[in-house]
């Protein structure tokens, strides 16, 4: 089974963002970054596409 997944981010007009997940809130587990950039439009949102086989992920945008 997959699981489509579509995030729409909230940020900074104009900025870079990169989106990185994890399985667990658990706060000693690490975080893994998905490659590439995206750009947040003038609004400062962005989005993001997954499709994933993990029953449950946690994603955040981040500024590298």
């Amino acid at each position: 089974m997959t699981n489509n997944v579509t995030i729409v981010f909230s940020g900074l007009a104009s900025h870079a963002y990169q989106v990185q997940y994890r399985n667990t809130l658990n706060v000693t587990s690490s975080w893994t970054t998905f490659p590439g950039f995206y750009v947040a439009d003038g609004a400062g949102r962005f989005t993001f596409n997954e499709t994933t086989v993990a029953l449950m992920k946690f994603y955040r945008g981040i500024v590298p």
